[in-house]
Formats: C-alpha cells, sequence, structure tokens
C-alpha cells in the first residue's frame, strides 16, 4: 500500500515530487472551497493556515469571516480581538466586522461603539461609508446614539455628517437635516440612505410633494428596496391614494426581509397603515429571534396585539415593558387604557406604533412639570419636539393652539423656522396666525404689523405666560422681573427674553433651595447685567449700578452668583 502511495507520488522520469502543503496551500483550499460555498471546509483549512502562520493576520482575518457567515459571531469576534491586539494593531478593518458581529447578534450599543471606533482610527478606509450607513441604521432604526455621542465625546471626533443628519431628524430639526442631506446628496447621489432620510424630513416639514417624489427616485433606482417601499406606502396613505397603497402593500405582504432593520420597517409600515395582524406576525417574530429585550419592539408587539384584539398578550408585553423600562411612562399609560376601557369608561381606541404618550397626555404632563419648575425634562425631548412640528402643521385647531402655547415656552431658533413659516401658510386660521405672531414678538422676532390682521391683545390674553406661572410662586420673585421689564424696556424685546430666561433659568435651577431676595434692586440689577453682557451691548457694572440705584460690588457680586449657578448646571443655560 506504502508502495502504491509513493509510486503515485514520483514523477514519470522516476524522481519524487515535493507535495507542497504550507500556509499557502490550505489558504488555496479555503479559497477554492469558499468559491464552491462549502463554508466548513473552507474553515477547516483557514485554521490549518493559521497554524501554520500563526502570525498572519490575514488568515485570522480570513477565519473570521468564515465564522461569521455561519452564525458563529463571538467566536469570529473572539479572533479578530486577537488579531487587533496581539498580531497587527493597525489592521483597523476587524473593528468594523466585529460592529457586524455585534449588529447580527442582536448587541447594538456594541455594534455603535465598533463602527465609531472604526470611523475614528479610518475614516476614509474601505468600509467608512459601510460603517456610516450602520451608524445611520442603528441610530434611526434602534434608537441608539448615547454611545456614539458618548464616544465622540471621549475621542474628540467629528461626528459624520450622515449620522449627524439622522440626530437632527430625531431632534425635531427637520428644516436643518433636509438642508444637510441636500448637500450631502450632491456629494454622493448614489446614497440610498441619505434620499430615505431626506424623504423623511420632508415628510415631517408637510412638504409631501417632495416626500414621495424623493422615493420615487429611489425606487427608480432600486425598485425593491422596502425602506422606500414603506416610506412610499405612508407618504400616499395621508394623500389618500388608497389604491396605489393597496398595490404596495401587496406587494410589501410577500416581502420576508432577512436584516432586523428592514423587517422591524416593514411591521411598522404594516401597523401604521392599519394592517395590524400582518404587524403582529413580524413583530413576533423579530421579538422570538432578536437576541436582546429592546423597549420599543416591546411596546411594537404590544400595540399590534392590542390593535389585533389580542389583548391578553398585549398586557403581558406592557407588563414586561414596566419592569424593562420602568422609568418610562408608556407601558403604564396603556395598561391603564385597557383597564378604563374594559369596565365600559372608555371606547377602545388603536395604539399608535411610536414609543411615546399620545399629545394630550404629553400636554398634560408639560403643565405638571411646568408647576413644579422642571420645565428642561420635556423641552430637550426630541419625540416631544418632532411631534410639536407635526402637529403644528396636521393637527386640529385645538391641537395647533396647544402646540402655539408650548411653543411660547420654548422660544429657540426652530419655534421662530416653524412660527414664520406657520404664519405664511395659506390655509391656517387668522386666530391661530395672531396666536403665532404674538409668540414671535415675545420672541423679540421681527414680525410686519400687516402679516395677519389685527387683534394682537386679544391672544396675548389667550397665551399663557410662563412667568406669570413661574413667579406666582412667591411675590419677591415677579418684583424682580417687574423691576428688570421696567428699566430694560428702553433695550428692547430682545434683551428683555434674554433677561426673562436668565431669571427663569436661575429660579429653576435653585427651586429646592431658592434665593433669599432682601433687596429686589440688587437682584433685577445683577440679571440686568448678564443680560446686557451676553447681548454684548457693552455696559459696565457701575453703568448697571447707577441705573438699578445699588453699589457696583453689589451687582457683581449677585451677577457672579447667578451666572456660577448657570454654569455648574449648563443644560438649561441661556
Amino acid at each position: 500500500m506504502d508502495q502504491e502511495r509513493s509510486k503515485k507520488n514520483q514523477h514519470p522520469s522516476g524522481h519524487v515530487i515535493p507535495f507542497r502543503r504550507d500556509a499557502a496551500f490550505f489558504f488555496e483550499r479555503a479559497a477554492y472551497y469558499m468559491d464552491r460555498h462549502d463554508l466548513m471546509k473552507a474553515m477547516k483549512y483557514f485554521r490549518r493556515a493559521c497554524e501554520y502562520e500563526p502570525n498572519n493576520p490575514v488568515h485570522h482575518f480570513n477565519l473570521a469571516g468564515v465564522l461569521s457567515e455561519l452564525g458563529r459571531y463571538e467566536e469570529s469576534n473572539e479572533i479578530l480581538e486577537h488579531v487587533i491586539e496581539e498580531i497587527d494593531r493597525e489592521m483597523t478593518d476587524c473593528y468594523f466586522y466585529m460592529a457586524n458581529n455585534y449588529a447580527y447578534m442582536g448587541l447594538y450599543e456594541k455594534a455603535e461603539e465598533y463602527a465609531a471606533r472604526y470611523l475614528e482610527l479610518n475614516p476614509q478606509g474601505d468600509f467608512s461609508r459601510d460603517a456610516e450607513e450602520m451608524l445611520e441604521i442603528l441610530v434611526s432604526e434602534f434608537g441608539g446614539g448615547e454611545v456614539l455621542r458618548r464616544r465622540l465625546k471621549e475621542m474628540e471626533i467629528k461626528l459624520p455628517e450622515s449620522v449627524h443628519a439622522v440626530r437632527l431628524i430625531h431632534e425635531g430639526k427637520f428644516r436643518e437635516a433636509a438642508e444637510l442631506l441636500k448637500k450631502l446628496i450632491r456629494e454622493n447621489p448614489d446614497g440610498i440612505a441619505l434620499q430615505n432620510n431626506l424623504s423623511i424630513a420632508y415628510y415631517y416639514l408637510g412638504k409631501m410633494d417632495l416626500a414621495i417624489s424623493v422615493v420615487e427616485d429611489i425606487l427608480q433606482k432600486d425598485p425593491c428596496n422596502i425602506h422606500a417601499l414603506c416610506n412610499l406606502a405612508v407618504y400616499l396613505q395621508y394623500k389618500g391614494h388608497q389604491e396605489r397603497v393597496k398595490t404596495i402593500v401587496s406587494r410589501l405582504s410577500k416581502v420576508y426581509p432577512l436584516a432586523f432593520d428592514q423587517g422591524f420597517k416593514l411591521a411598522t409600515t404594516l401597523g401604521i397603515l392599519g394592517h395590524h395582524e400582518q404587524a403582529y406576525r413580524l413583530f413576533m417574530l423579530l421579538f422570538r429571534f432578536s437576541e436582546r429585550l429592546d423597549p420599543l419592539l416591546l411596546h411594537c408587539v404590544a400595540a399590534a396585539a392590542y390593535n389585533s384584539g389580542k389583548y391578553t398578550r398585549a398586557r403581558r408585553m406592557w407588563k414586561d415593558l414596566t419592569k424593562l423600562d420602568p422609568n418610562n411612562h408608556v407601558a403604564p399609560f396603556y395598561l391603564k387604557q385597557m383597564e378604563l376601557a374594559e369596565q365600559g369608561y372608555s371606547n377602545p381606541l388603536p395604539v399608535p406604533y411610536q414609543y411615546q404618550l399620545p399629545f394630550y397626555e404629553q400636554f398634560k404632563i408639560m403643565e405638571e412639570q411646568l408647576q413644579e419648575g422642571t420645565l428642561l425634562e420635556w423641552k430637550k425631548n426630541p419625540l416631544v419636539r418632532s411631534y410639536l412640528l407635526w402637529a403644528l402643521k396636521h393637527g386640529n385647531a385645538e391641537i395647533k393652539t396647544m402646540v402655539i402655547q408650548v411653543y411660547a415656552l420654548i422660544a429657540d431658533q426652530e419655534v421662530e423656522n416653524a412660527l414664520r413659516e406657520f404664519i405664511q401658510a395659506p390655509d391656517e386660521s387668522d386666530q391661530l396666525k395672531e396666536m403665532a405672531a404674538y409668540v414671535l414678538r415675545q420672541m423679540g422676532a421681527e414680525v410686519a404689523d400687516d402679516v395677519v390682521s389685527d387683534g394682537r391683545t386679544a391672544v396675548a390674553i389667550s397665551l399663557p405666560h410662563l412667568q406669570e406661572e413661574m413667579f406666582a410662586r412667591r411675590k419677591e420673585w415677579k418684583d424682580v422681573w417687574l423691576d428688570v421689564e421696567k428699566r430694560l424696556s428702553p433695550y428692547g424685546n430682545k434683551v428683555l427674553l434674554k433677561a426673562r430666561n436668565v431669571w427663569l433659568s436661575y429660579l429653576e435651577k435653585t427651586m429646592q433651595q431658592p434665593p433669599r431676595i432682601v433687596k429686589v434692586q440688587s437682584w433685577s440689577a445683577g440679571i440686568a447685567y448678564i443680560a446686557l453682557n451676553q447681548m454684548n451691548m457693552g455696559i459696565s457694572q457701575g453703568d448697571i449700578a447707577t441705573l438699578f440705584g445699588v453699589s457696583s460690588a453689589t451687582v457683581s457680586k449677585i451677577s457672579r452668583r447667578i451666572v456660577r449657578i448657570l454654569e455648574e448646571h449648563p443644560e438649561g443655560s441661556v
């Protein structure tokens, strides 16, 4: 037998041909089996290549890739980590592949962290565009962004603009997002994810025809793009084109997406369109195969279950959600609504798939927080901000009135942009436009007198004044503001708005230990000095002391005291 094998390995001339068994040989065998999709044999030969050349990072990298294809993501990541830590620290592509593996495992924060690390180390790398797209999906579909923001802050690197655009959408800054996305699309005309996000920004801005036009352009290039098909169905539903919606839903019903983000998008869209049974089946499939419990997914399962009449399942999911996310009010609210409906106190209503309270309930909480002096909890909530803009465009008159009232309390640049556009809309009532114009003037913005019909006095009476809500708590707080208002009126509305924000921010931050005010003019002088200097009015402490009848030392002492508190809590500073 041995003699026969020896003869087979001999050249016809009688010379023995050496049988090459080195790393290159095993690599070639692995590549051969990869081409034939025999992953098990490819894995076997890549392992042998690693054994022959243990310090060659390429062999380990290839082995990790095969393991990932086989669904052995943890083992793949262990090898990639070994490469980057023990063999070649310059092989930064490992971070991108580790991010992919973590995403498949359902560990989205880890995926976000490693994708951000890859972009940090290799911003122009072979996979930089893929990494940015992955981050977009993690932020937009799974509510991520916190890990990315923390890492960016730690490493002081620039947020990729495409990810920044998604964040702007989630923060309700739709105009800014649209402008950025248009710029990015000009630079990268083939960026499908950018175009889908632009259509969403247009949708929230109420520019429905533009939103539809963008997704139709996408579908001309990529007719099977699930995100574009889903977006188009929602936009057409809003426009009332039911026949086209039916055609798209018929196509979507035959789709079985393998990627989690596509499945989630499809399920959410079917739910929004009223196909709750199909949405429930998809959400349950995602729930069963998800490797981690996600609050948004649990709410969507509960909402789809409730909307399709599966009340026991819905109750169980919301109860689980109260344990998973105990500080969120959504699950307790809907459990209470179920209880009231069962007792006959209310009619069952469809539950939205957004993981947030209905707007009317949010507004009640806002009013309570206003009384408690905890305004920042909702002023900086991106879900609230995005809903406010949507409600201002698409709500009924009562909802729009509530939104304008809330905008009076936020009073920032996004509010000014939204209200300016609102008073130019031809279909809005004069009364609502008068309210919006009044809020703009209160903010210090210039509004033409003839932009709406007269009647601003009546509107002013109907709007809630933030200072009246806050200052009603203590007479001396209001006295300080009235003194500031009287003495700074000649400087105009913008200075008054700045002074008001300084005083309200300070009171809000010292609510638990409020200041002891002995002399009103001392505090009003300190506030005025801060406001005028922040507006670059070039006024000295001596000038303020003379204006308010106090000493320069008092102006310095009070202003430093206020500024110190504002700087210690910068999230509410002005």
